[in-house]
């Protein structure tokens, strides 16, 4: 790879980082700020720690790219080399494997907040009708409001 993109990327990386981790740290704040510890809150707080450990494991990728410059240097041993970008794909693959369950922690949290919304509608449906068939005495509404012929 060349240098000069190498050390752009590697820049990249670090910059992009640190963005993630202001963001969330900003979000997390302002979450606190404006919710209670409702049945929601344990979701968050669990999302906001798993997404600064990728984002700080992000940036420490960022750094081990620029460093990495200098660990295959011919002066240090091939072992050192190996176990250091040995470590950097371990931290690839733990990065991908929190990606996976920060997707899928989402989606379950989401198919169940839609699954309470649909119980409630179903709820607040039923409701209703019993309302309705009340007003009208167990008739249809055209006929409960509809004048009586006594004739």
């Amino acid at each position: 790879m060349d240098g000069a993109f190498r050390f752009g990327f590697a820049l990249f990386v670090c910059a992009a980082a640190a963005v993630l981790l202001v963001a969330h740290v900003r979000s997390w704040r302002r979450f606190r700020r404006r919710t209670e510890h409702g049945k929601d809150y344990e979701y968050y707080r669990v999302r906001h720690r798993r997404r600064l450990q990728t984002s700080g494991m992000l940036g420490l990728l960022g750094i081990m790219l620029l460093v990495g410059h200098w660990v295959d240097s011919p002066p240090l041993p091939r072992w050192v080399t190996i176990v250091y970008w040995g470590f950097a794909l371990l931290l690839v693959v733990w990065v991908g494997l929190l990606a996976l369950l920060d997707i899928l922690a989402t989606r379950l949290h989401f198919a169940r907040a839609r699954q309470d919304v649909l119980v409630e509608r179903a709820r607040l449906e039923s409701q209703l009708r019993r309302l309705q068939q009340r007003k009208g005495n167990g008739r249809p509404e055209s006929e409960a409001d509809a004048p009586h012929d006594r004739g």
